[in-house]
């Protein structure tokens, strides 16, 4: 196995760097690191190319992640406007009581930021890994 070449290697510790950054940007810097993955994956030597393809997996999960939180955030957030409305003596639709659905806003706020921490966590500690694989010239 050969090592990375200096320009593969200092790529590839951008896109890290990238997507360290990311979650303090609101992700527009990990878009700058999946466009630069995408174009520097093919013409790679073989370790950094397996770096790239991790950041672009670790891009993806993330991905998934994000839109699966949205989802949940909203939906904990529209509970939690319903139940404050129920409470204040303004009837809910379909029978909903305020306080089953102040305890479903909870719930879903409580895996909102579950899930949030996890990509997070996911995202910082892939990355750092990544990046000490690769200044050992290690493969991952």
């Amino acid at each position: 196995m050969s090592l990375p070449t200096p320009r593969d290697r200092g790529t590839a510790t951008l896109v890290y760097c990238l997507l360290l950054a990311a979650p303090f940007t609101f992700g527009v810097l990990a878009w700058l690191g999946l466009i630069i993955a995408v174009l520097r994956k093919g013409t790679a030597d073989e370790v950094a190319a397996s770096h790239f393809r991790h950041q672009l997996r670790a891009f993806s999960d993330d991905a998934i992640v994000l839109v699966v939180s949205v989802v949940v955030g909203w939906a904990a957030l529209a509970g939690g406007i319903g139940s404050a409305l129920g409470i204040a003596g303004i009837p809910l639709p379909f029978g909903l009581d305020a306080r089953d659905l102040a305890a479903w806003s909870i719930g879903l706020g409580v895996m909102w930021l579950a899930l949030w921490l996890y990509g997070f966590i996911g995202l910082i500690v892939g990355s750092i890994r990544g990046l000490l694989r690769l200044a050992r010239g290690q493969a991952i």
